[in-house]
């Protein structure tokens, strides 16, 4: 297909997080703007810095569930938004990680000197023989995607408040859970604020996407996704808000990208709401805000899967998304495939055609041994059946949270061999 409406707008699209013209760090990929938003709508960089800074002031003595809560709704508050004539996909100015310095960069040295300490003393002597340097990575996380399309960001809101309301009522709720609990209220109800602000300003557009953008943001201010275009936008403004105003970068997206937008796939079609052609160019969008980013390393997505039945997850979704990722010619998002005797052989003929055509941005992981490798780390096998490939190639049960990575240095064995054992470098 032309993708017609696309091409005319990808110059935009690529352009979106940064100037294509201008130099591009991708390890600071954050700290770029490709354009300048409405200031009607909002702050700059500088005055959300300075308002944080302010409030940093007087957050003192508050939880650090609290305390990045407070900060994160700051910024959802006063951040610029756009709803631009090129893309389905809204826009959100501030990212930047911009809370991380009064909270992942303060909070790291605590934890290092108050509740591991011995654990910091070997991690500081791995690093200074150059042996391995392990620190704490919260950048391989997958949310409960299951739990966001049923639910919405209103009904987790609402979940949440339920779940407290009956500890409260068993008096069972520590300071600890209510802490965790005000903290998700006050996150949440933020969010959907920023929602509904950009549903507004949306109404307020007069170009064609405007009523169609508004329309989805309205669906899900009020609810969980109706169709797949607002499946699509709520994993959107999940990453940005996580990965560019908090610290935690989205590692997959959804639980199976075809997985989780299948059944708003079958519903669209089988309602007339949109027909095939419509939902590749929403894909086609939709992967180029990956593609625009420019995460260095990359930004994984997975496909496939069993079935309890012990079928296929693969369905004509995923060749879709694997044809929009070809004509696309883009190599970010970076696909995951989960490989199995129960994989059709169409599917992987069209990967390695695609490859043979140097379209390679594809990783094959072994179905059977992830599943053992979850088993072993103590998953029912029921969670190791529904498990996450989240980050390069790492796999976890579903809402579980990764927080240490480390590379090893292989070559230190060789050092070790020419010394009789002993490290040099350490004395």
């Amino acid at each position: 297909m032309n993708y017609a409406t696309l091409c005319q707008d990808r110059n935009y699209l690529e352009n979106k997080y940064h100037r294509t013209d201008q130099p591009f760090n991708g390890y600071r990929r954050r700290n770029y703007h490709g354009y300048e938003f409405d200031p009607a709508t909002g702050l700059d960089d500088d005055e959300i810095i300075e308002g944080l800074t302010q409030l940093d002031g007087t957050l003192s003595g508050l939880s650090h569930d609290v305390i990045k809560a407070r900060l994160v709704e700051y910024v959802l508050d006063h951040t610029r938004i756009d709803v631009n004539e090129h893309d389905y996909f809204v826009g959100i100015y501030t990212w930047g990680r911009v809370i991380s310095r009064f909270t992942h960069d303060r909070w790291k040295l605590e934890v290092y000197r108050e509740k591991i300490p011995e654990q910091s003393a070997l991690m500081e002597q791995l690093d200074r023989t150059k042996s391995s340097v392990i620190w704490p990575d919260f950048d391989h996380v997958v949310p409960d995607w299951v739990s966001l399309m049923g639910l919405g960001f209103p009904g987790i809101l609402e979940r949440a408040r339920a779940f407290r309301a009956r500890r409260e009522q068993q008096g069972e709720l520590t300071d600890e859970q209510r802490h965790y609990f005000e903290a998700i209220d006050i996150i949440y109800s933020a969010l959907l604020r920023l929602i509904d602000r950009m549903y507004r300003y949306a109404l307020e557009q007069k170009h064609d996407k405007a009523p169609v953008i508004a329309q989805s943001l309205k669906n899900l201010r009020d609810g969980a996704p109706q169709n797949i275009y607002d499946a699509m936008q709520l994993i959107y403004i999940y990453f940005i808000v996580s990965d560019g105003i908090d610290c935690y970068q989205v590692r997959s997206l959804g639980h199976g990208l075809d997985e989780t937008l299948y059944p708003f796939f079958q519903k669209d079609l089988a309602d007339g709401r949109y027909d095939r052609d419509e939902i590749r160019e929403l894909l086609a969008y939709f992967m180029m805000q990956w593609s625009a980013i420019g995460n260095v390393m990359g930004q994984p997505m997975y496909l496939g899967g069993t079935n309890e039945q012990g079928t296929t997850k693969y369905n004509e979704l995923s060749h879709d998304i694997l044809d929009v990722h070809y004509d696309l010619g883009i190599f970010d998002p970076k696909i995951q495939l989960k490989v199995n005797t129960n994989t059709p052989d169409a599917l992987l003929n069209k990967v390695f055609s695609m490859i043979r055509d140097g379209h390679t941005s594809f990783v094959f992981c072994c179905e059977p041994a992830m599943t053992q490798a979850v088993l072993a780390m103590g998953a029912t096998p029921e969670e190791a059946r529904a498990m996450d490939i989240r980050g390069c190639y790492s796999t976890g049960i579903r809402g579980e949270v990764s927080t240490t990575t480390g590379y090893v240095n292989a070559l230190k064995t060789v050092e070790y061999a020419l010394h009789n054992g002993y490290d040099p470098v350490a004395k």
